[in-house]
């Protein structure tokens, strides 16, 4: 394997149409050497555009690339030292699982016998083994994205970017793909960046996480710190699924009072700092909100929906009398455990710790502290 580097951008915008239409808008970046980096986003946010011009596919409209400490911006992508692998495997299917992975190397004449090392060793990594001499056609979803991931190795890059790589497969290929990657990035150690929009992806794979929206980042960290800490209300209700509750509240007479909605309410947190009256929004993840006893100052609610998905419920529950605090959604979602069952139409009272309470301000960024 060549050195493993990281990558860095600085000030990286696309536009297209003339300037009229802005993909990417100064996108900054440090990717530590080694890291699993995820980008994750919403379709369209500019993920894939700025994957590809990490790999010289593109070229930005403004700002740098930096490869180690090299400026790559205005190379070709074999001048990279990078290897991508594609949503779609993109395997010549006249050719074996071997042909496919040894193709670069044998374009660059390397010698035979480095290339027959180098096939076996990768070979035994990815467990491919008894499936070269096989076509693509032979081949499983999961088995050809093997193959796809084999011919990005063999090449011994410093970079890997891969672009949603297992959006194409099935849920228990996807599940089981997932363990690959993360054990191949164990054992290579190397530097991987990686679109996904699949949350458990990000989550389970990254050591590092960028959400995206509209071309900008909105928070680089641990996806626990992401998931913990959002940045602002965007990736607050972007990740996690079901997604953070958000209400429009307001601090008066101690309390957290919905807004238009004053008897709906929840505790404030101590120490909390903010001027009586000032609009806020308050997030609160499903798993943190707890049913009250009757006659408790809360948010009071009926029961919509139930999903049972066997370990835990996620309960649909409709805000009683004004809903107008609801902030982009239209129902409040709770999780409970798989036992507690409660009927369509039952009023519960809701509350929550006040230390489980996230706060944003007008503008939905989060309001340290708090």
């Amino acid at each position: 394997m060549s050195e493993i580097v990281g990558v860095r951008l600085e000030g990286i915008a696309k536009t297209y149409a003339g300037g009229e239409i802005a993909a990417l808008d100064g996108v900054d970046l440090a990717i530590e050497p080694g890291s699993f980096f995820s980008i994750l986003g919403p379709s369209g946010c500019g993920k894939t555009t700025l994957l590809r011009i990490i790999a010289g596919f593109e070229y930005p409209s403004r700002g740098r690339v930096f490869i180690g400490e090299r400026d790559v911006t205005a190379l070709s992508p074999r001048d990279r030292d990078i290897a991508m692998v594609f949503q779609d495997y993109a395997l010549y299917p006249h050719m074996s699982a071997a042909q496919n992975i040894t193709f670069n190397l044998k374009n660059r004449r390397v010698p035979k016998a480095e290339i027959e090392t180098r096939l076996s060793e990768t070979a035994a990594i990815l467990g491919i083994e008894k499936l070269l001499h096989k076509k693509p056609a032979q081949l499983s979803g999961g088995e050809r994205q093997r193959v796809a991931l084999g011919r990005a190795m063999i090449r011994k890059p410093r970079v890997f970017l891969m672009d949603e790589p297992l959006s194409n497969l099935d849920l228990k290929l996807r599940e089981q793909m997932r363990i690959e990657l993360g054990r191949l990035h164990q054992a290579l150690g190397v530097t991987i960046i990686y679109v996904t929009h699949d949350q458990a992806e990000a989550m389970t794979l990254s050591t590092t996480l960028a959400v995206m929206r509209g071309g900008k980042v909105q928070q680089v960290d641990r996806p626990d710190r992401v998931y913990a800490r959002p940045a602002n209300s965007f990736v607050a209700r972007f990740i996690g699924s079901p997604s953070m509750n958000l209400f429009r509240m307001r601090l008066l007479d101690g309390r957290l009072r919905a807004v238009d909605a004053p008897k709906a309410s929840l505790p404030a947190p101590n120490g909390l700092g903010l001027a009586g009256g000032r609009e806020v929004l308050v997030g609160i993840r499903p798993h943190e909100l707890v049913v009250g006893a009757s006659g408790e100052a809360g948010l009071p609610v009926q029961v919509a929906l139930t999903e049972h998905l066997g370990r835990v419920n996620f309960v649909v529950c409709r805000p009683v009398g004004e809903g107008g605090y609801l902030h982009e959604q239209d129902a409040i979602q709770i999780e409970t455990d798989a036992a507690t069952r409660y009927p369509l139409g039952k009023g519960l009272v809701l509350s929550a710790n006040p230390s489980a309470l996230r706060l944003f301000d007008a503008n939905g960024v989060l309001i340290e502290g708090v």
